[in-house]
């Protein structure tokens, strides 16, 4: 599958490689954009990943967390720790958003307006096991995610809309979202005034897109940023990959004695 990346900096380490293995694994003949905003009436959505395959569009969130996840009355948490709002909620209502858009914006040109599907990924080693059946069924980890090249493993995963895709492709004889005639439209779209490359945008921090400083090993990477209310307001920003330590420095008792040593000098 090929995968145009719009902004190089929106992506964690392992998110990217999780968009790597997609490129590499997922159907020739689908196509999909990572690291990407996207604006509608309402505001910007961030996007990791939206895959356009054969019959939908996939609005894919990449999640690099690690322990139990489990959720309740709409939040997240790993190993018990909040991590805010449902990502799936709110990707199901980016998707929404995103779906409107493109019926509004593109519909007369393709003749139809495709399906908007959110989906979450996990990167780490979270699993959705814990989570409300009505989010579970959206929630995979990579391994199961990267399956979906299957016909089976593909309709077990996505929503049933068998009915309309019949309608649609097989008895109006449109042409599919991936087709050669739909792709170049999409492509028209996302590189338009709508869409923009995602920022790495740490607490209201934006950080530029070329790195101040590289670490000499690859460890971590070091950005100017202003806030992005404040313009007065820099920061220096510290984007560690701590893989590049390999499997034997892999804990994460270990990546906080590395991250956080500057922190405990000084106090």
């Amino acid at each position: 599958m090929e995968v145009k990346i719009l902004g190089g900096t929106g992506l964690h380490a392992s998110e990217r490689k999780a968009v790597e293995r997609m490129e590499a694994e997922l159907r020739a003949s689908w196509f999909a954009y990572a690291s990407l905003l996207v604006a509608d009436d309402q505001g910007s959505m961030d996007v990791d990943t939206l895959i356009i395959t054969h019959d939908r569009l996939l609005l894919v969130e990449l999640k690099e967390w690690n322990g139990k996840l489990e959720s309740s009355d709409g939040q997240w948490y790993i190993n018990g720790k909040p991590r805010g709002k449902s990502p799936y909620e709110i990707k199901r209502v980016h998707a929404i958003r995103l779906q409107n858009l493109i019926k509004r914006e593109l519909e007369h040109k393709l003749g139809y307006f495709p399906q908007v599907e959110a989906h979450v990924v996990l990167c780490g080693t979270a699993t959705p096991d814990n989570l409300s059946s009505s989010e579970k069924r959206y929630v995979h980890n990579l391994e199961d995610f990267l399956e979906i090249s299957g016909r089976d493993k593909y309709e077990a995963l996505v929503e049933d809309k068998s009915k309309a895709i019949y309608f649609i492709f097989d008895k109006s004889g449109k042409p599919r979202p991936n087709s050669q005639e739909c792709l170049p439209i999409f492509r028209t779209f996302f590189g338009g005034h709508r869409v923009k490359p995602k920022e790495y945008r740490p607490h209201h921090f934006i950080a530029e897109n070329v790195p101040w400083f590289n670490h000499r090993n690859g460890l971590y990477k070091e950005y100017k940023g202003y806030h992005e209310e404040q313009a007065n307001d820099i920061a220096l920003i510290r984007r560690w990959n701590f893989t590049q330590l390999g499997i034997g420095n892999a804990t994460q008792s270990q990546w906080g004695e590395i991250a956080l040593r500057e922190s405990r000098v000084i106090t």
